[in-house]
């Protein structure tokens, strides 16, 4: 291990904060990433809010801005992903949540700290104008593409730090998944990837895909927990 790490794990066991350190106040919000594959395009999509960012304006001069969806927890009870994410009552049956750690942007005087988390989604229903309905968040909830999301990142609507890094995370686990599809395919040749495109398919049942006795129940099971990342990647 780093020696340099090593020490400072060793410190921190042995260090004494002063007893006058003051720490702001502040509760714990879990800032959620909603995403998923459109069944007619195969873009990957997420849903970020639309809302006023005045703080913002001033240095951007963008009035409006793009962030995660997020919501305070409750400091006397536990609560899951899944039931902190239903608040939102966003019609979409979830996949899967993968929690990966929290952020905290002013470590050193406040205990705010939001912990990210992706959530991987049904296609949710989605009304006219790509705006999809939601409770509890402050602004309008969209749909929009990944591929879309560089140029308004380039055009300063997305500032939100927490949104920035969320966003790099979803980016980052995509390519790792794309990368291991692509392993999978040269290893295991045409028949695989032809399992592979049966479960890609929109228009057939995904749970009776067709398979012959050389295609092990195993590399179908991990082709489609890679749908989005293959998808993404020969975008």
């Amino acid at each position: 291990m780093n020696s340099f790490i090593e020490n400072m794990k060793k410190v921190d066991e042995e260090v004494i904060l002063p007893e006058n350190t003051e720490v702001i106040e502040a509760p714990l919000t879990a800032i959620f990433l909603p995403y998923y594959v459109d069944p007619n395009s195969l873009q990957l999509m997420v849903l970020l809010q639309s809302s006023t960012m005045p703080g913002a304006y001033t240095r951007t001069g963008r009035k409006l801005g793009l962030s995660c969806i997020s919501l305070e927890l409750p400091e006397d009870e536990q609560i899951t992903v899944e039931d902190a994410f239903t608040k939102f009552n966003i019609k979409a049956n979830i996949q899967n949540a993968i929690p990966f750690g929290s952020i905290m942007k002013f470590p050193k005087t406040s205990r705010d700290a939001n912990e990210m988390v992706l959530v991987h989604i049904d296609p949710p229903e989605i009304t006219a104008g790509m705006e999809v309905k939601a409770d509890n968040i402050d602004g309008v909830l969209g749909a929009i593409s990944f591929d879309e999301l560089l140029g308004v990142i380039k055009e300063n609507f997305v500032q939100d730090v927490g949104t920035r890094l969320i966003l790099s995370e979803l980016y980052i686990m995509a390519m790792e998944e794309a990368t291991k599809s692509e392993t999978s395919e040269e290893q295991f040749g045409s028949q695989n990837q032809n399992a592979y495109a049966g479960l890609l398919s929109p228009d057939e049942n995904q749970s009776s895909v067709s398979k012959t006795s050389d295609i092990s129940d195993e590399i179908i099971k991990t082709n489609s927990q890679n749908d989005f990342g293959s998808i993404y990647s020969k975008k």
